[in-house]
């Protein structure tokens, strides 16, 4: 049974909607896809749909991390500050993050669905190469998330270590010159390298910590500024016109661009990347007060899939291909139906993952809260003097 815990309905629902439009654009990319490669309508399938729809989940993704990180480092970091806090924050972080991942690894050395297994992929490092990434092909995004758990929290820390002031300005000044520098960094290896557009930015670590931090600024806008936060949340549903409105714009812009254009635009390289983000933070915000009374039929459905989320990310695309490979798919109706078996057998995998291995370690993790222990250990002494 998947532990009953208190959720943020509205954060579920936008996580939820997040792994659906990956799981979805993975799904019509493996099995229905291939059916219409030599048509017309394969062509703006791909465009106008798969590649928009996984795109964008992954963003909504890096939002969410950053909202719910960035409370926790702005509680944790900014206004405790301590070498103790960080590592703690460490410690939580890998408890929750690694051992699925890392199992995922071991799996794909014993049964490979791509390629062969690289070093890279144990340090998070495998964006730097295709072939490197080709093992565990969805791992990019782990990437960039990983080696942000590492480098902002440390940041934060030494920023408000070394200079005393005002945190909430500081906080966001922080930030923002974060976001800045991912820009920065996109436009100068855009001049000097011409990488492409997927591969060469969207999937390179550096060039996209901007993305997870604009969730960070979320946070830092709801933690510090809590009339402003307030008065957004009023106007959520202009919010979420303006989001949606937003991304569609940016949908357009894909699909009037193609491929080819988006490997040698300037723009699309670099400012595009902060617009998406923009949006997403905004569609993130939108749906975080929906209240679950409004949607009481799918409520459950919502949470059970924004718990074992996760696991979805992680699974469903080699479950994908060796459900590919065991059945011929030779119209839509085959493939549709392979399509929502290769699903299925998805979440029945990560609904026992999360109970019998996520959930395990999960609760295994609270065993290494050194804060607790050294706080514990203070009240202990206080009571024998």
């Amino acid at each position: 049974m998947l532990i009953q815990q208190k959720r943020i309905f509205g954060l579920d629902l936008a996580r939820s909607i997040a792994i659906v439009f990956v799981l979805i654009a993975h799904g019509l990319d493996f099995f229905i896809l291939p059916i219409l490669h030599d048509s017309y309508i394969g062509g703006l399938l791909w465009i106008i749909l798969i590649y928009p729809m996984g795109f964008f989940g992954v963003e909504i993704f890096f939002i969410l991390s950053g909202f719910l990180i960035g409370t926790i480092i702005i509680r944790e970091l900014v206004e405790k500050g301590s070498v103790i806090s960080l590592f703690n924050f460490y410690i939580r972080r890998w408890f929750r993050t690694l051992p699925l991942y890392y199992l995922v690894v071991i799996f794909l050395i014993i049964y490979p669905t791509g390629e062969g297994f690289s070093w890279a992929n144990l340090y998070f490092i495998q964006n730097f190469s295709a072939s490197d990434l080709s093992f565990n092909p969805v791992s990019w995004s782990l990437s960039v998330e990983e080696w942000f758990y590492l480098t902002i929290p440390l940041i934060m820390l030494l920023c408000f270590k070394l200079k005393k002031g005002n945190k909430p300005k500081a906080f966001l000044i922080i930030s923002l010159t974060i976001i800045g520098s991912s820009l920065v960094a996109r436009i100068v290896s855009v001049m000097l390298l011409d990488p492409t557009f997927d591969f060469g930015i969207r999937k390179q670590i550096f060039l996209r910590l901007d993305s997870i931090t604009m969730g960070v600024v979320l946070a830092g806008i709801k933690f510090y500024y809590k009339d402003i936060y307030n008065i957004l949340i009023e106007k959520r549903k202009m919010i979420f016109i303006v989001a949606i409105s937003g991304l569609l714009l940016c949908e357009v812009w894909l699909v009037v661009n193609r491929i080819e254009v988006l490997n040698t635009s300037f723009f699309s390289r670099t400012f595009y990347f902060n617009f998406i983000s923009l949006f997403c933070a905004a569609f993130v915000l939108s749906l975080e007060t929906v209240s679950p009374n409004k949607m009481k039929f799918l409520v459950n459905p919502i949470t059970f899939v924004s718990v074992i989320s996760y696991g979805l990310y992680l699974l469903h695309f080699h479950v994908y291909l060796i459900v590919k490979n065991t059945f011929k798919m030779n119209n839509l109706v085959t493939g549709t139906s392979v399509f929502l078996l290769a699903i299925s057998v998805t979440i029945v995998i990560a609904y026992f993952i999360y109970n019998y291995f996520e959930l395990p370690i999960m609760n295994l993790r609270d065993k290494f809260n050194f804060l607790k222990r050294n706080s514990n250990q203070q009240i202990a002494k206080k009571d024998a003097s």
